[in-house]
């Protein structure tokens, strides 16, 4: 589902930016025009939005990184003007798939420490979409069924807690 997400994203982002190539992260050695785009996920968390009936919710964090480089005249204008751009994308109301919940934009700031960027200008655009996993078929590997199913009445923060947990069957 998280391929299908970032797929969605890249297209309605690429809608928005006009003139500017949208793509993966992990497209980023690809020689490409410049500003370029490149959209990543960077972590997901439990949700603050949960459903209330017995399902959960995760909020996956991407960034959007616009990259150029400095011997373009204008080049931090336009990084920033980009990232106006991505934000005003994404504010709007999009739909990506079922059970994707809205956008919401956490800001847009100079990227000068990620390695990846050496030599280059980089802006980046956080934001967060929550996703409901609802039926265990939505979130796992099609034909890979879960091995072990773990439950508590009483769930650990810790960071290996599964001793506390008791196994169900499958």
């Amino acid at each position: 589902m998280i391929d299908q997400i970032t797929e969605k994203l890249i297209e309605h982002l690429s809608t928005h930016l006009s003139g500017v190539e949208v793509d993966a992260y992990s497209d980023i050695t690809k020689r490409t025009p410049l500003p370029c785009a490149r959209l990543r996920l960077d972590h997901i968390e439990p949700s603050d939005r949960q459903p209330g009936n017995g399902q959960t919710s995760v909020a996956c964090q991407f960034e959007l990184f616009v990259v150029s480089v400095p011997e373009i005249a204008g080049a931090h204008i336009t990084l920033q003007m980009l990232c106006a751009q991505a934000i005003h994308a994404l504010h709007h109301p999009v739909r990506l798939l079922p059970n994707v919940g809205t956008i919401k934009v956490s800001g847009a700031s100079e990227n000068g420490f990620d390695a990846d960027f050496d030599g280059y200008l980089a802006w980046q655009v956080s934001f967060s979409v929550t996703v409901l996993l609802g039926d265990v078929d939505s979130w796992t590997v099609p034909g890979l069924p879960p091995q072990a199913v773990y439950a508590d009445l009483d769930p650990s923060t810790e960071r290996n807690p599964i001793e506390a947990y008791e196994a169900l069957d499958v």
